[in-house]
């Protein structure tokens, strides 16, 4: 029976050691899967951080673009009507360079000077064999 108990001590004392094998083994994975887990928390807070500094980026580029399309959209709507404006000043400029070369025929006509045409070489009128742009430039 003593060597029973001998035994049914080594037994235990073997069970007790290796439950604190296994402890100490638990606790080491426990370290090692909480550094793994802290490693990777870390990259993820990387990831993310740099996910969010993109994302950031093609917030404001694409408010830039937003920003330009506006700028060119009123740049387009405000062309047209510059163009319309402009063509309608050349409009009234001419008129008003045509009344004045009408107004000199009118004065030259009723002071008896006719103008010449010359139909067969296509030139301007003249007065007196002078050009009508020469007689328009004199007269202001």
């Amino acid at each position: 029976m003593a060597k029973l108990d001998s035994y049914q001590e080594k037994a235990e004392i073997s069970l007790k050691e290796l439950l604190a094998r296994l402890e100490d083994d638990r606790q080491t994975d426990r370290r090692e899967l909480k550094e793994m887990m802290d490693i990777n928390q870390a990259r993820t807070d990387v990831k993310l951080q740099e996910l969010t500094e993109r994302t950031g980026k093609t917030q404001r580029e694409l408010q830039s673009v937003e920003v330009s399309l506006c700028t060119l959209t009123d740049k387009f709507q405000e062309n047209p009507t510059k163009n319309y404006n402009e063509t309608c000043a050349a409009i009234d400029e001419t008129k008003r360079e045509f009344q004045a070369w009408l107004d000199i025929v009118q004065m030259r006509t009723e002071r008896g000077i006719t103008p010449t045409i010359s139909a067969g070489t296509a030139q301007l009128l003249t007065f007196n064999g002078n050009s009508t742009w020469s007689v328009f430039r004199r007269q202001f």
